[in-house]
């Protein structure tokens, strides 16, 4: 990361994504100096931690700042920028899956500041490591925005829309996706009472195998090695669930068919 010049920044939103970057910002030296969300514990629960002014109305934000870094859900953005107004400043939005474009008929300023990582309130981060995918209407722009994610990260990126949409599909399948198979897992283990901890070096060892190397040399389990008795045993045991059932076929289906390629 690099010491660069103190921002003064709106955050326009209190969730996961935007308490992350608001904290981390304060602590690089940045100045958040007010916080926008509809809903009043959000707002002041992030106020607190940066020491900013909070409002759940948008008409009392401040007029001008460096930065508007609005970080609301993607559904969201083109009504809370139409709730915005006249303002002066950079205007960015942190969503992988839209364009800075939304931003074009009301500012001149705009961009993207789009962290590839998922994010929760109440576990600590530290975002140095967390790639910052950027874009701007403008070069100036782009080195202000830059400079900006270079002062919380250590891996900022040059992208377009289509490069985002793209990682963020890809993140639906190797973190949403994951995390699902992952409550389904558990789910079988809780109906039988036993200890969900015990998948815990389980998956420790699998995501440690999956960051040295492509996914596709990583692949075990009954499907990759063509075990149809165990996988008929497997079958069986979720005959009281099945969804559970068509969704362990299916990605054996799926495994064994990539496997063939």
């Amino acid at each position: 990361m690099r010491k660069s010049k103190h921002f003064s920044i709106v955050m326009v939103g209190a969730g996961n994504v935007a308490t992350h970057l608001a904290c981390a910002l304060n602590e690089a030296g940045h100045t958040v100096t007010d916080v926008f969300s509809a809903s009043e514990q959000s707002a002041r629960a992030l106020a607190e931690k940066t020491g900013s002014a909070w409002t759940t109305s948008p008409g009392r934000l401040p007029g001008a700042s460096d930065f508007f870094i609005i970080s609301v859900r993607d559904s969201a953005i083109e009504s809370v920028v139409a709730g915005l107004g006249e303002r002066q400043g950079m205007m960015l939005h942190t969503a992988g899956s839209a364009g800075m474009e939304i931003f074009k008929e009301q500012y001149s300023e705009y961009g993207v500041f789009y962290p590839f990582q998922t994010f929760r309130k109440e576990q600590d981060m530290d975002l140095s490591s967390v790639p910052f995918f950027i874009e701007s209407n403008t070069e100036e722009g782009l080195l202000k925005i830059r400079t900006l994610a270079e002062s919380i990260s250590n891996n900022v990126i040059n992208s377009n829309l289509r490069e985002r949409v793209l990682l963020h599909l890809s993140a639906a399948f190797a973190c949403n996706f994951t995390t699902y198979m992952v409550r389904v897992a558990e789910s079988i283990l809780k109906q039988h009472g036993i200890d969900r901890s015990l998948l815990t070096p389980l998956l420790e060892e699998t995501f440690r195998k999956l960051l040295i190397g492509p996914a596709d040399k990583m692949q075990t389990g009954p499907a990759t090695r063509g075990d149809s008795i165990t996988m008929k045993k497997h079958y069986e045991l979720l005959a009281g669930n099945s969804d559970y059932q068509k969704l362990y076929n299916f990605i054996s289906e799926l495994i064994q068919k990539h496997d063939k390629l």
